[in-house]
């Protein structure tokens, strides 16, 4: 898959450029990224397909009517808990089950947004994707269970929690393949529990686009590699990496999961609904809650229960390497007071890795000064949100690489937290290759905008030091993209600190602008700690 032709592009949970959101966005706008237009896109989510057959009927013609693999959501809980229960749940009925679920914002969770829509599905023969009126005649439905639920961050932190025993809600949705991969790195401790009904989930697709750029050569080449994904040995590649495929045995049980459970697929909307979704959530007062998590049966008489100091130390080890704790109802003794969701600013870091950032200032590298700073501004705001973008083509043709998706510090990632992902991007910056600010900002933006949070501010600091050499890129494309992505609403602000003279000003200024943003130029590295400051309290 690493060695595709040009004209293949691969999007969603793929080695590849663009998330399925952002990919069926720069189609609709006939392909605004800088790397060469592709004629095969393999999503993994329906509903960006349904998104770019809105904005461009045709050019979706080509897609394979069944998919290639899916993987669909589930609810996932404490094992003995979920053996606890004493009647099957429902989709349809999760409002009157009893179990507390943790939700996040559906607009950046994938899994909660698969998961309301399966709790809204429609039954029967009725099966098509979800819209705004469904969203607006089910609100009653999604009010009653935001009220009985309780707000996470997103389907990682809420899973650590949940194995960690430091939450106050009793399941998690997350998408089947997602919960196996976390259980095989924190132990096994979670199960998934699969609700009757319809659930939407990933669903990998291949489309091979007809587009004014996929002329007779690119269309021989789309229809060859569709072929080679419908045959059986890239299929088994797909069930290797978790998901279900429908013509190959299902896996053994394992990792708390179980493939064979049979579960019938309903088609995932575009990403209109969860606007919806995320206002009826937001709108939900939520009561007061005890401290100890919400369970159909009682904890029984018999268990063991664990001294405070105790639990609270395995939680942070949980937390800091991955291992879990044990398994077992949770009983009083065991709960400990889940911190307050951070609250504070989102911030996706752009940084200048190219060879001019090799330059010596005031004794050091311009790269040297920009890890000081990030460094510190993350160090000073522990409760802001951070992700990390690089830009230079050096060992990536794109021009740019997201060094760490944005999300809240203490999130899992890998082995350790996001805020220990972000020390060691930030740390291991280099200078070398050639600097596409241009490309940078159009996916970076494109990105923080796909994965606003709704409630705090959302922003991306770009640092640069010289002029823009992104080949075939225009600063109208760029100006296009950006006014494209902020039309949305999300409020993401796009603001620019140029190093010195040479960044080109005047450009720099007018793509910010169309965000709410600005451009700065400083005359000397040493400023720039206080240029971003400001920018990091919302």
């Amino acid at each position: 898959l690493r060695e595709l032709p040009d004209h293949v592009t691969l999007t969603g949970r793929f080695p590849a450029a663009l998330d399925s959101t952002a990919a069926a966005a720069s189609l609709a706008q006939n392909w605004n990224q800088p790397t060469p237009a592709p004629s095969v896109w393999v999503p993994d989510a329906v509903g960006a397909i349904s998104d770019l057959t809105t904005a461009q009927p045709t050019m979706t013609a080509g897609m394979i009517p069944d998919p290639l693999a899916t993987s669909p959501v589930v609810l996932a809980m404490n094992a003995a808990d979920a053996k606890a229960l004493t009647t099957p749940l429902t989709w349809a009925d999760l409002t009157s089950s009893g179990v507390r679920l943790g939700l996040a914002n559906p607009q950046s969770d994938p899994a909660t947004y698969f998961a309301l829509q399966s709790v809204l599905a429609k039954s029967g023969t009725d099966q098509k994707p979800l819209t705004d009126a469904d969203v607006t005649a089910g609100a009653t439905k999604l009010t009653t269970l935001a009220a009985a639920s309780s707000t996470t961050s997103g389907a990682n932190s809420a899973l650590a929690a949940l194995t960690g025993r430091s939450a106050d809600f009793t399941a998690v949705p997350v998408v089947e393949k997602d919960l196996a991969a976390f259980n095989t790195k924190n132990g096994d401790s979670l199960s998934a529990v699969y609700p009757v009904g319809s659930a939407v989930g990933y669903s990998i697709t291949a489309v091979g686009l007809a587009a004014s750029w996929v002329d007779a050569t690119a269309q021989d080449g789309a229809s060859a590699f569709i072929s080679y994904l419908s045959k059986p040995e890239a299929r088994k590649l797909f069930q290797q990496d978790g998901f279900r495929v429908s013509d190959l045995p299902p896996t053994m049980a394992a990792h708390g999961v179980d493939a064979a459970t049979a579960v019938t697929r309903y088609p995932g909307a575009g990403s209109g609904p969860s606007a919806a979704m995320a206002g009826v959530l937001a709108s939900v007062p939520k009561a007061e809650t005890s401290q100890e998590p919400t369970s159909q049966t009682p904890t029984p008489a018999t268990s063991e229960t664990t001294p405070p100091s105790q639990t609270t130390a395995a939680v942070e080890t949980n937390a800091a390497v991955g291992t879990s704790s044990p398994e077992g109802p949770i009983t009083s003794a065991e709960v400990i007071t889940e911190p307050a969701a951070p609250t504070g600013p989102v911030i996706t870091f752009v940084v200048d890795a190219s060879a001019g950032m090799s330059s010596i200032e005031g004794g050091q590298t311009l790269t040297a000064w920009s890890q000081a700073a990030l460094n510190s501004s993350i160090a000073n705001h522990p409760t802001n949100a951070f992700g990390l973008f690089s830009v230079t083509n050096a060992g990536n043709a794109r021009g740019y690489t997201q060094l760490v998706p944005t999300g809240d510090l203490t999130d899992p990632v890998g082995a350790g937290t996001r805020a220990d992902a972000m020390a060691v991007a930030i740390n291991g910056l280099s200078a070398e290759g050639r600097r596409w600010t241009y490309a940078a900002i159009i996916n970076a933006y494109q990105t923080a905008v796909n994965a606003a949070l709704p409630g705090r501010t959302n922003r991306v600091i770009m640092i640069i030091d010289g002029p823009d050499l992104t080949p075939n890129t225009s600063r109208s494309a760029v100006m296009d993209a950006v006014t494209a992505a902020a039309g949305l609403g999300k409020g993401v602000v796009l603001d620019i600190i140029g190093l010195g003279s040479d960044p080109p000003g005047v450009a720099l200024t007018e793509i910010t602008a169309a965000t709410g943003g600005t451009y700065t130029s400083i005359p000397v590295p040493s400023d720039l700690p206080g240029v971003i400051e400001p920018l990091l309290a919302g």
